[in-house]
């Protein structure tokens, strides 16, 4: 990935739905925390642990690629989102990489993302 491209604190998200999400402390300009969303497809395949621990895979290698090259990364964790027209609940945890482990900051993040969502910590 170009070095000149800014990873934003957000991405993957398309509207309302369920989504998968990792946070990840960047070492970009300087260390913030970032989250990389997937939405959960309703017609894809059973949600078995099997399936959610590839999709949390997918999300980390995809979120590697999108790095600028030699950029530090750390995985911090994961679980689900939920949004609706007016609000984001965050809940649940990635089975193979954990809960984040200051889930306050995942919905700080989200607050300035969607300033005009309710963000709720459920769980």
């Amino acid at each position: 990935m170009d070095s000149n491209v800014e990873v934003p604190a957000v991405a993957g998200v398309n509207g309302s739905g369920d989504y998968r999400f990792i946070a990840a402390e960047l070492f970009d300009v300087s260390a913030r925390v970032i989250l990389w969303c997937s939405c959960v497809d309703p017609q894809g395949p059973e949600h078995t642990s099997e399936t959610d621990d590839a999709a949390y895979q997918d999300l980390y290698d995809t979120l590697s690629h999108e790095v600028p090259s030699g950029t530090p990364l750390t995985l911090l964790g994961g679980g689900k989102l939920s949004i609706s027209d007016t609000a984001i609940v965050i809940a649940s945890r990635s089975q193979n990489f954990g809960q984040e482990p200051d889930r306050q900051t995942t919905a700080k993040i989200l607050r300035q993302a969607f300033p005009a969502l309710e963000v709720e910590i459920m769980g």
